[in-house]
């Protein structure tokens, strides 16, 4: 698609977008999200995903994706480390899912814009390798969203889960 096939958004695709917000911002989350976010430029979408991040993190959950995952993992206990705001551990125990969810808060630093209000659920305070020692033997998933691009971390993490766990999967 090139840059003049790239629509701007009507009136009516802005305030679905911003009721989407309103959902996010009462720490509810979508059923699903229009095709037409994938389909503009608009400067003003490019704001509401600022938005979305600061509520919710940097991925776009949907109620339907959530609902896909939670069948995928069924009655295995899960643990999501670097779980950020809460939002997936959030939708998964909301979807009957069996989840610790951990993080360091590392995040916090480079982002002040997000506080401990702004979290859908209690996250314990632990790294990620920190959280597979003390978990690792007792769940059969572990989740890792995000991981930094600069880091090894998501390679320590893996290590950490073979040693501990070698029967968990981690996705």
């Amino acid at each position: 698609m090139s840059d003049d096939q790239f629509i701007k958004l009507t009136q009516e695709q802005m305030s679905i977008l911003e009721n989407i917000e309103k959902i996010i911002n009462d720490k509810d989350l979508p059923d699903s999200y229009p095709s037409f976010i994938n389909q503009s430029r608009d400067s003003r979408l490019f704001a509401l995903r600022g938005s979305f991040i600061n509520l919710m993190g940097f991925v776009l959950l949907s109620k339907d994706w959530i609902k896909d995952l939670s069948q995928w993992v069924g009655n295995r206990r899960c643990l999501e480390v670097m779980a950020g705001l809460g939002a997936l551990s959030y939708g998964l125990r909301k979807q009957g899912v069996e989840i610790i969810a951990t993080d360091d808060y590392s995040w916090k630093k480079e982002n002040e814009a997000l506080s401990h209000n702004r979290m859908w659920i209690h996250i314990e305070a632990l790294d990620a390798v920190e959280s597979i020692e003390k978990y690792g033997r007792t769940i059969e998933i572990i989740i890792m969203s995000w991981p930094p691009y600069n880091d090894e971390i998501a390679i320590k993490v893996l290590r950490k889960m073979r040693e501990v766990n070698p029967s968990c999967i981690m996705i």
